[in-house]
């Protein structure tokens, strides 16, 4: 799992960045999502990769507002 997750987290990354280019809100939600893999990520590989949690927690609560807002905006 630990060498199969990165590539498929970029996958996901590489996706919603798309997605979001072509102004779908699903793609807040698909990043979100996102964050829940790098979650598994942190867990599995932790102590070696604590530093990303502040990261993984700030980009969760950016997408949930991105969400709202486009959602609120569109």
């Amino acid at each position: 799992m630990t060498i199969a997750l990165p590539y498929v987290m970029s996958a996901v990354t590489l996706t919603a960045i798309w997605a979001a280019g072509n102004k779908h809100p699903w793609a807040w939600l698909l990043s979100l999502g996102n964050q829940a893999l790098w979650g598994t990520w942190i867990y599995l590989t932790w102590p070696q990769s604590q530093g990303l949690l502040p990261m993984t927690i700030c980009l969760s609560v950016m997408y949930a507002r991105n969400f709202r807002k486009w959602k609120r905006d569109g």
